[in-house]
């Protein structure tokens, strides 16, 4: 569900801590952000300097439980149960979890992988009318532009942008799988 709402990579949900859950404004929101001195555990990292940002939660995740299920974690990590692979990349057995657990439910085209849901976060967000550089910003895209990438947008405006990002699918609210 964050891959879907929000168009995150695999390897930026997998390696988030808790800590990486903070208010903006009032506003919930996601750090994606590579290790500093003050982390403790593996490193995280980012795939290019665009990708360090601040994304608002959508409404909906937050409708389903997720700020929820942050609250009842007791570690640092925020999916305990991932790990670093042997390579240290954090999305590896992820990854080959999610396509084993893809196809059992008959998922099995082309095109089905995790990072698929990055796509069709950026076709829904089109199909919401966002200005590109809202979704780049949120999607953490780079953008060709050198005037975009001066500044920020202010946390609440991604956000009611965000929240106009729809899909019409049925998710049940979160569990807690520890």
């Amino acid at each position: 569900m964050l891959g879907l709402y929000h168009g995150f990579r695999a390897g930026e949900l997998c390696q988030l801590d808790k800590a990486d859950l903070v208010q903006r404004e009032g506003i919930s929101c996601l750090r994606i952000r590579p290790s500093d001195e003050e982390d403790e555990g593996e490193a995280k990292s980012v795939k290019t300097s665009e990708s360090i940002r601040l994304v608002p939660v959508h409404k909906r995740v937050i409708e389903l439980g997720f700020l929820d299920y942050v609250n009842t974690l007791k570690g640092a990590k925020m999916f305990p149960m991932i790990k670093p692979d042997s390579r240290g990349r954090w999305s590896g057995d992820f990854s080959k979890w999610f396509g084993r657990y893809r196809r059992s439910i008959g998922l099995d085209q082309r095109w089905t992988d995790f990072h698929s849901f990055r796509h069709t976060w950026k076709t829904a967000a089109r199909g919401a009318e966002l200005p590109e550089d809202y979704h780049d910003e949120i999607s953490g895209h780079d953008s060709a532009s050198v005037g975009r990438s001066y500044g920020r947008y202010p946390v609440r405006v991604l956000k009611r942008a965000l929240d106009k990002v729809r899909f019409d699918v049925t998710i049940p609210k979160w569990k807690d799988r520890r």
